[in-house]
């Protein structure tokens, strides 16, 4: 079975939103548009692969509020995973797929929950006055990494799923978020205005050897994915009247467009088996 079977017509319809339109699209790995998997007039966003490539958690604003909702791709069966006044998003799967880990917004402060892929057992993780959110899991499972402002300015810190152990990995004047690990566990691409614009940079999962690895002062990036392989990552790039996906191969350093420059694609993820990408377009 094809790690990924779309059916030809994806089709979900949902009432009017006040909020900016966002849908979630399917791409090749070289960037070619597929297909749209959802065609809401409100805001779709965040979509994240599942392990085993068959679903995808995103949020939306469908319901009124914002929660999470789970997609089946094959069948395009969705399923609403959240069911709150507050707003739930930035869903990640734990490497085994039973639970996701979701930031928590109930008005003015966020955290960083957990729930099971199925719906219940909702756990709250963080208790920090602090925005917390934007969790990523670490390949293992043991970990989860996740940016705060406890400390002023967003730091990227780590703590064990259930939520003890937290710790501290940048030490900036300026934001550091998004971050996520690499395949093998050993790295965490992260985007940081540290010096002066929002540029990709890596560090080991200790916090060590904190690396700048975009150099293009008139573009502002963020959203970093890795690919399976660990070879590249892809993430959102703006500036100078567009907005798209680039393409930063890490054994080289080089950089250039995965989407062209009117597609407005954004907040990109790669499938397991690297075939496609799933994106945000606006």
């Amino acid at each position: 079975m094809r790690e990924i079977t779309v059916a030809l017509v994806l089709v979900l319809s949902f009432a009017a939103s006040t909020r900016a339109q966002a849908n979630i699209w399917l791409l090749r790995s070289d960037g070619t548009p597929s297909r749209a998997l959802t065609t809401y007039e409100g805001s779709d966003e965040e979509p994240e692969f599942s392990p085993d490539g068959q679903r995808l958690v995103f949020d939306s604003n469908r319901a009124g509020s914002n929660d999470l909702y789970i997609l089946e791709l094959a069948s395009g069966e969705l399923t609403q995973l959240t069911d709150d006044p507050a707003k739930e998003d930035h869903g990640t799967w734990s490497p085994d797929g039973q639970w996701i880990a979701f930031q928590y917004d109930a008005g003015g402060n966020t955290d960083v929950w957990l729930i099971r892929a199925n719906g219940g057992d909702k756990r709250r993780l963080t208790t920090d006055e602090g925005r917390d959110g934007w969790p990523d899991w670490s390949p293992d499972g043991e970990s989860i990494v996740f940016s705060s402002t406890r400390t002023g300015n967003r730091e990227v810190f780590v703590m064990r799923p259930d939520g003890s152990e937290q710790r501290q990995l940048t030490y900036s004047r300026a934001d550091n978020t998004d971050p996520v690990w690499s395949p093998d566990g050993t790295l965490i691409a992260f985007n940081s205005q540290r010096d002066g614009n929002s540029e990709i940079y890596m560090m080991r999962s200790d916090g060590s050897h904190q690396t700048r690895l975009t150099q293009t002062p008139d573009m502002f990036e963020e959203r970093p994915a890795w690919s399976p392989d660990g070879a590249y990552l892809l993430f959102s790039q703006s500036g100078s009247g567009w907005r798209g996906l680039a393409k930063l191969e890490l054994s080289s350093g080089r950089v250039e467009p995965l989407t062209n420059t009117d597609s407005f694609f954004m907040r990109p993820n790669v499938s397991p088996s690297g075939e496609w990408v799933i994106a945000e377009r606006r």
